[in-house]
C-alpha cells in the first residue's frame, strides 16, 4: 500500500503530515503547538514533558480545537526500568494529562523517533 493511501493512524504516516491533519484548519499557528522532545538527559526530558504539559494546560486562542505534538521523543523508547526518578515521575503526570482532556478539541500526539 503506498504511503498517501494509508490511514493517518497508521504507524508509518509521516507525523508532520497527520500533526497538521489533526489540527484545525481556520485555527492557523494557533492550532498546532510543536514541543521537541528531545533529550540527552533525564532532567531535560522533564523540562520537555513539563512544556508539553503546560501546552495542554493553555486554552486556545479564539476558542478553537488545539493540537499539542510532541515530536522526536528519543526518551520513550528507553527501557522504564533504567530511566532515572525525574524521567518517570514526569511520565506519570503527562499519562495522567493525556488520560483526560484538559477541555474538549484538545488532542495530544506523540511520536518517538
Amino acid at each position: 500500500m503506498a504511503m498517501a493511501t494509508q490511514h493517518p493512524c497508521h504507524p508509518h504516516w509521516p507525523s508532520a503530515e497527520l500533526a497538521h491533519k489533526l489540527a484545525p484548519d481556520d485555527a492557523g499557528d494557533f492550532g498546532l503547538e510543536v514541543i521537541d522532545g528531545g533529550a540527552d538527559y533525564a532532567d531535560q526530558a522533564a523540562s520537555r514533558i513539563a512544556s508539553t504539559i503546560e501546552a495542554l494546560q493553555t486554552l486556545p486562542f479564539f476558542g478553537s480545537p488545539k493540537v499539542v505534538w510532541l515530536k522526536n521523543a528519543n526518551f520513550l523508547g528507553h527501557d522504564p526500568k533504567s530511566r532515572p526518578a525525574a524521567g518517570q515521575s514526569a511520565l506519570e503526570g503527562l499519562s495522567i494529562w493525556a488520560g483526560k482532556a484538559s477541555y474538549p478539541g484538545c488532542a495530544l500526539l506523540i511520536r518517538p523517533i
